[in-house]
C-alpha cells in the first residue's frame, strides 16, 4: 500500500519541482492565451495570406498526401505545387498533421484557427526556452512578453506581420530556430556511445528547422558553428576537442540528409523555378558602418520596436559580451555579428540567391535575440534587488530568509509582467490583440458563390479567376476609388469548396507578367485586371472558365454573367468549355489523360510548323514525349508580349505525353531524406534492444 501511495507523492514532487522552476511559462502562456482566446471560438483571422494558408493546408492534407506525395505538381493551383523547392512546406505538413490530429471533425476554418492559436502560444514559449539558458523565470517571462508586445513590420516578424499580414511560416520557423539552438549543447556534451538520444534528437529538430524556411538555413550556418567555437573555447578543459567537431559534423551531415529532398533542389534551381520573385532588401547599399546602423535601427529593424527591450537588449549585450558563460556570451556575440552581416549582405542586391535567402528577414531574428538579452538584463537587476540588497544590508541573513525570498520571487514576476503590460498596453499588446475577422454579408455571398461553383459540371481543367476588390480599368491606379475594397487574397480558399483550380494574385500573377510596366510593382493586382479585361487571348490562353467577382466587368462576347449572390458576380467564359490543350497552327487534338504529373495528347491533321500548346506553366521536371521519343518543349507568353511561361511543344500525328519528371538528383536526394528519417526513427529502439540483449548476456 505505501508503495503505491509513493507513486503519487514522487509526481507531486515533480510538479512541484516544475511548477517552482517554471510558473513563468504558466504565466505567458496565459497572456497570450488571454490575448488571442477569439480563435479558440473559431473566429479565423482573414487578412493578409490566412487564405493562401488555409487553401494550401487543405491542399496538402486532402490532395497531395493522399496522392502519396508531398511535393510535385497539382492543377489545383496554376502554378503547380512546387513545394520544397521555393517555398518550404513546413507550414502546410503542420496544418495537415493538426488536420489528422482533429479527424476531420471540425470545418477547415475552425481547424485553421485553432492550429494559428497554438503557433502564436508557441512564439513567446519558443522566446521563454531560449532565455531559460540565460535569465532566471522573471527575465524569461520578461522576454517572452517583450515578443508578444512586438507589434513588428512586414518583413520585421512580430504582429504585423504574423497576423496581419499572416506570414506566420516564417516566424514558426524562426521559433524553430531557437529552440534547435536551445537542444544543442546537450547534442554537443553528451558522449555518443552512452548517450546518443540527445544528437538524435537534434538532428531531427536540425533538419526539420531545414525545411521550415530558408532564413533558417542561413541563421544556423551562422550560429551553429559559431556555438561550436564558442562551446569548445569556454569549456575547453571539460571536453575534447576531437569529440565536440564529431558530434558537431554528425548532426549536420544527419539534417542535411533529412533535409536533402528540399535542400537540393532549392540550392540547384534557379530563375526558371523562383519566376524572378523580387528580394525586399533593407533599401540601398550603405556608403559606411555607421550609416548601415543608422538606417537598421531608425527605418527597418527598430522601427516598431518598443524602447524599454530597446534599451535592456543593448544592456544584455555588454553583460554578454563582458561575461564568461556560455550561453550570454554566445547569445551577444551572435547577435553582433548578424546585426553586421545582415547589412553587408545587401550587396546581394537583386541576385537569385537573395530571393531565395530573403535576408530583409533577419530582423526578426535579430529582435529575437534582443528580446532574450533584454530577459538577461531584467534577470541581473531581479538578482540583485531579490538577493544582493538583502544580503548586504541584513546582519540576519540566513538560508530560510533566502528561501522565503525565493518563495516571494513568483509574486515579485508576475508584478513585474503586469508592469510590462500596463507601460506597453496602449501602443503594443492592444494593436497586437487584433485580428481580422471572417462575417458579414459578402463572406456569406462569397461562401455561397463558391458552393454554387462547386456544384456545376466539371472538365479537367475548369480555371476560375478571382478578381477580389473593385480596381480601376482606366485613369490613375493612385485614387481612392481604385483601392481594393476587399483583401486580394479573400477568394484564396476558393478550392476548399469547389475543388476547382484558381487563379489569383500577388505573388504568382506578378512573376508571370513581370516584363509589364505597372503603376504598382508588387503586388500588382489592378495592373494586371486591366490585361484581363482588355485582351481576351489571355483568358483563352490560361483556360478560364468562370470568373468571380465583386465588381462588374464589361460587355463582352466572350463573358455571361449566369449568377449573382449579393456583391459576388460569377461570370462563365466560353473559352473554358473548349479542351485544355490546342493546336495552334493546324491540327486536331483528342485529350486522352489529364492527372497531376502527366497528359497525354493525341493530334491528327497537324500541319506544318503548328504547336501543341498547354495552359501549365513551366518548370524545369516537365518533360514531353512524342509515341516515347522526348521531344523538345519551349514556352510562350499568357500575352504576346509578357513573360514566356506557358509550355508548348511541336504538334505531331500520334500521341504526344507531357510528364512531370524530377532529375536523378532530386530523386536521389528523395532516397536520402526517405532512409535518413527511417534510420533516425528506428536507432533508439534498436539500440535499447541492443543493450538490453547485452545486460541478459
Amino acid at each position: 500500500m505505501m508503495k503505491r501511495l509513493a507513486i503519487p507523492g514522487r509526481l507531486k514532487n515533480a510538479a512541484r519541482a516544475v511548477a517552482e522552476r517554471h510558473w513563468a511559462i504558466v504565466v505567458l502562456v496565459g497572456f497570450a492565451a488571454a490575448l488571442r482566446y477569439k480563435l479558440l471560438l473559431g473566429v479565423m483571422p482573414a487578412t493578409g495570406d490566412h487564405m493562401i494558408h488555409l487553401y494550401k493546408g487543405w491542399l496538402m492534407a486532402e490532395h497531395i498526401v493522399p496522392s502519396g506525395r508531398i511535393t510535385g505538381w497539382t492543377h489545383l493551383s496554376h502554378v503547380g505545387y512546387p513545394a520544397g523547392v521555393y517555398y518550404p512546406i513546413i507550414g502546410d505538413l503542420y496544418l495537415t498533421v493538426f488536420r489528422y490530429l482533429t479527424f476531420g471533425l471540425l470545418s477547415w476554418e475552425y481547424t485553421y484557427s485553432l492550429a494559428f492559436f497554438v503557433i502564436l502560444i508557441f512564439i513567446p514559449v519558443a522566446v521563454y526556452i531560449l532565455a531559460r539558458k540565460v535569465a532566471g523565470p522573471t527575465g524569461s517571462l520578461a522576454a517572452g512578453l517583450f515578443s508578444l508586445g512586438d507589434v513588428g513590420g512586414w518583413p520585421q516578424g512580430g504582429h504585423i506581420s504574423t497576423v496581419y499580414w499572416a506570414v506566420w511560416p516564417f516566424i514558426l520557423a524562426l521559433s524553430l530556430a531557437f529552440v534547435a539552438l536551445r537542444v544543442f549543447e546537450p547534442a554537443l556534451a553528451r558522449p555518443l556511445r552512452t548517450r546518443p538520444q540527445a544528437l538524435v534528437g537534434f538532428s531531427l529538430m536540425l533538419g526539420l528547422c531545414a525545411i521550415a524556411h530558408p532564413m533558417n538555413v542561413t541563421f544556423l550556418a551562422v550560429a551553429m558553428p559559431l556555438f561550436v567555437v564558442t562551446f569548445i573555447a569556454l569549456r575547453r578543459g571539460e571536453v575534447r576537442v576531437r569529440d565536440v567537431l564529431a558530434r558537431a559534423t554528425i548532426a549536420a551531415a544527419a539534417a542535411l540528409a533529412l533535409s536533402a529532398f528540399w535542400i537540393v533542389p532549392w540550392i540547384t534551381t534557379g530563375r526558371d523555378w523562383t519566376l524572378s520573385w523580387p528580394a525586399v532588401g533593407f533599401g540601398g547599399r550603405w556608403a559606411s558602418l555607421p550609416v548601415m546602423l543608422e538606417d537598421l535601427v531608425e527605418n527597418d529593424l527598430f522601427h516598431w520596436f518598443w524602447e524599454v527591450p530597446w534599451v535592456l537588449g543593448g544592456v544584455g549585450i555588454v553583460i554578454g559580451l563582458l561575461s564568461r558563460r556560455l550561453w550570454p556570451m554566445y547569445l551577444a556575440v551572435l547577435l553582433v555579428i548578424l546585426f553586421v552581416g545582415t547589412g553587408l549582405a545587401d550587396n546581394l542586391g537583386d541576385s537569385i540567391i537573395a530571393r531565395k535567402i530573403q535576408i530583409e528577414r533577419m530582423a526578426a531574428f535579430l529582435k529575437t535575440l534582443w528580446f532574450v538579452l533584454a530577459g538577461l538584463t531584467v534577470d541581473r537587476v531581479a538578482a540583485l534587488v531579490l538577493w544582493g540588497l538583502p544580503r548586504l544590508a541584513s546582519r540576519w541573513w540566513s538560508e530560510t530568509w533566502e528561501a522565503r525570498l525565493r518563495a516571494v520571487r513568483p509574486v515579485v514576476g508576475i508584478i513585474l509582467a503586469l508592469v510590462l503590460v500596463s507601460v506597453g498596453w496602449r501602443n503594443h499588446f492592444s494593436q497586437a490583440r487584433l485580428i481580422g475577422e471572417l462575417g458579414g454579408e459578402t463572406w456569406k455571398d462569397i461562401v455561397e458563390a463558391e458552393h454554387w461553383l462547386g456544384r456545376q459540371p466539371r472538365g479537367p481543367l475548369d480555371r476560375v479567376l478571382y478578381q477580389p476588390g473593385k480596381m480601376c480599368v482606366s485613369g490613375s491606379l493612385s485614387a481612392p476609388e481604385c483601392n481594393e475594397v476587399y483583401h486580394r487574397h479573400l477568394f484564396a480558399s476558393g478550392p476548399l469548396r469547389t475543388g476547382l483550380p484558381k487563379l489569383r494574385f500577388g505573388y504568382e500573377a506578378t512573376a508571370i507578367f513581370r516584363n509589364v510596366s505597372l503603376a504598382h510593382m508588387w503586388p500588382a493586382d489592378s495592373g494586371i485586371i486591366k490585361l484581363f479585361l482588355t485582351k481576351p487571348l489571355a483568358l483563352e490562353n490560361l483556360h478560364v472558365r468562370w470568373i468571380v467577382s465583386l465588381t462588374e466587368w464589361p460587355g463582352r462576347s466572350d463573358l455571361t454573367l449566369v449568377r449573382r449572390f449579393g456583391e459576388v458576380r460569377i461570370y462563365s467564359v466560353k473559352w473554358g468549355e473548349e479542351p485544355p490543350v490546342r493546336v495552334v497552327g493546324g491540327g486536331r487534338a483528342k485529350l486522352v489523360r489529364w492527372s497531376d504529373e502527366e497528359v497525354a495528347v493525341d493530334v491528327e491533321g497537324a500541319a506544318p510548323g503548328s504547336r501543341l500548346r498547354f495552359p501549365i506553366a513551366y518548370f524545369y521536371p516537365w518533360r514531353a514525349y512524342h509515341d516515347g521519343e522526348e521531344i523538345p518543349i519551349s514556352r510562350a507568353g499568357i500575352l504576346p508580349w509578357v513573360r514566356q511561361i506557358l509550355i508548348t511543344t511541336p504538334a505531331r500525328d500520334g500521341r504526344t505525353v507531357l510528364r512531370y519528371e524530377r532529375p536523378v538528383r532530386e530523386r536521389a536526394a528523395n532516397w536520402v531524406s526517405f532512409v535518413a528519417f527511417l534510420c533516425c526513427i528506428a536507432f533508439l529502439p534498436v539500440r535499447r534492444f541492443v543493450l538490453r540483449r547485452r545486460k541478459r548476456a
